[in-house]
């Protein structure tokens, strides 16, 4: 489920934001060629602290999904989500999201994106991650997986001073 995403926030108050937003994705195991998705909204940071932040948000986006099988859908959706960071010590930081997209279009339809990771600092420019993704489609093309789960790890550097 390798996937390219990119996120521009816009602070309206100390507390709540607007987004923008454009997800790229590819799921071998959901037959899923391409998914398209832009989209936007608002958010409010529910906590916001040195070690801890935990933001509320909700939105819409259009969803353009390219299979392998030759299918092609578009949709419209409402975002809903949440998003988790926790510092343990100025060496180790969790983070998790959790966004569930209703579908507008195409009604009982729905997807689900969570995400969970830990960092671990072993040098001011040297971490060490591990992650774990899952993808829920409710209404996946016929012979594909309605789920798909990614473990990851490996080490991360920081090119900054």
């Amino acid at each position: 489920m390798p996937s390219v995403a990119a996120q521009y926030d816009l602070n309206l108050s100390k507390r709540a934001y607007g987004f923008g937003f454009v997800n790229l994705e590819f799921d071998e195991f959901q037959k899923l060629d391409l998914r398209f998705v832009t989209g936007g909204g608002l958010g409010y940071r529910v906590i916001m602290n040195d070690r801890t932040t935990f933001n509320t948000f909700g939105g819409g986006n259009l969803n353009k999904e390219f299979f392998s099988t030759g299918l092609n859908r578009s949709s419209g959706e409402v975002l809903l989500g949440e998003e988790f960071t926790h510092k343990f010590n100025n060496i180790t930081s969790l983070t998790q999201k959790f966004v569930i997209f209703p579908n507008i279009s195409e009604s009982g339809a729905y997807r689900v994106n969570f995400d969970i990771g830990a960092v671990t600092a072993l040098r001011k420019w040297l971490s060490w991650q591990i992650s774990l993704s899952d993808r829920f489609l409710s209404n996946p093309v016929p012979g594909a997986k309605t789920n798909d789960v990614l473990a990851t790890t490996g080490v991360r550097l920081t090119f900054a001073r």
